[in-house]
């Protein structure tokens, strides 16, 4: 595989066809710096095409290069004002950026793009909700799991809910979920999470056993079922704890607790 990486390599240099394998190729193998050095040939090659700066800017955000992923998707919507997805990249690492004003701008455009889009209205809300005006973003956030049920759209309305106070409406909207989408594991972990939130702890352990039978090696379930048999069963939390170490031992919360338990 590497020496016809090679092969290409040595004969992309002005064949977008080739680039375009070789980028796939770099960033199939985790290489993320030579993906956007090739990426950048293409866009030398062809620096009207809104998909190439696109596909530049997100290999930007591999490497964490929140400046250039802006630069390049502007690049993009100005070439191509109606690219919904680039817009929508750009607007997002605007709020993430809190550059509010500006992610605003692109909310205007994306709404007469396509105003009832899911993510068009998740975008609305968040910039609602940064903006102090959290039962409007909860009615967005509502809009676009009306029109799109997902877990996405879900999620969104469900944290906004638990914000402003409504736990049980998002308890019972996280319950109705999982009844119906019992493999569900990212929205399992949620209402897990809520029922830990309020003391209902048996619930709670039985939601992250869930899990661990769907996902065995799911970190976040591991290190919650360590903290919360620690007191009833210090071995079993051990055990817990440990695997937890294994699959995610970098991490702070997950040594902190596997600490607490072998002091145990």
């Amino acid at each position: 595989a590497m020496a016809v990486l090679s092969e290409v390599r040595q004969a992309s240099d002005d064949d977008p066809m080739l680039l375009t394998v070789l980028w796939q190729a770099q960033l199939a193998q985790g290489d993320g710096a030579a993906a956007k050095t090739t990426l950048k040939q293409l866009v030398s090659l062809r620096p009207g095409s809104a998909d190439a700066h696109f596909l530049l800017a997100k290999a930007h955000a591999q490497l964490g290069e929140a400046e250039a992923v802006i630069a390049e998707l502007e690049s993009a919507v100005n070439i191509d004002p109606a690219q919904l997805q680039a817009r929508l990249a750009l607007a997002r690492v605007l709020v993430t950026q809190r550059e509010y004003d500006r992610a605003r701008q692109q909310l205007g455009a994306l709404k007469g793009i396509a105003p009832e889009n899911p993510d068009v209205l998740l975008l609305e809300g968040d910039l609602a909700r940064a903006g102090g005006e959290q039962g409007q973003a909860r009615d967005l956030y509502a809009k676009a799991f009306e029109n799109v049920s997902s877990t996405t759209t879900m999620l969104a309305l469900v944290q906004q809910e638990w914000a402003m106070g409504e736990h049980e409406r998002a308890l019972s909207r996280l319950q109705e979920w999982v009844e119906s989408n019992p493999g569900d594991v990212s929205v399992r972990l949620r209402l897990a999470e809520a029922y830990q939130a309020l003391g209902k702890t048996a619930d709670a352990t039985g939601q992250y056993n869930e899990i661990l039978a769907l996902s065995a090696k799911n970190v976040l379930a591991l290190n919650n079922l360590a903290w919360q048999l620690r007191d009833a069963n210090p071995a079993q939390a051990l055990k817990y704890a440990e695997q937890a170490h294994s699959l995610a031992g970098e991490s702070p919360d997950v040594a902190d607790t596997l600490v607490i338990n072998q002091i145990k």
